[in-house]
């Protein structure tokens, strides 16, 4: 019987506040706003601090430069929430 074997996952890259305000430009109440108002995904909590999936902040970054109206960054900001799903894991700290 051989041993199972695993395939590595790639990890996503969560980014702070300040790597968020530069990749959109904004300040901090700016991306707050947006984030408020469906524009912008909401950040993952890592124990108190809040991070961004660096992959979502860079297609709602392209939906920007293409020009994408509101309707259609809400739409994504939706489905970049949805395809997160349920935490593999929790860790008790």
């Amino acid at each position: 019987m051989s041993a199972p074997s695993f395939e590595p996952v790639a990890s996503p890259a969560l980014v702070p506040l300040a790597s968020v305000k530069q990749i959109t430009g904004d300040g901090r109440s700016a991306i707050y706003k947006a984030i408020n108002a469906q524009l912008l995904t909401r950040p993952v909590k890592v124990g108190r601090t809040s991070r961004w999936p660096q992959e979502e902040l860079l297609l709602l970054r392209q939906a920007i430069l293409r020009g994408d109206d509101e309707g259609a960054r809400r739409a994504l900001v939706r489905q970049l929430q949805a395809r997160r799903g349920a935490p593999v894991m929790s860790l008790v700290g």
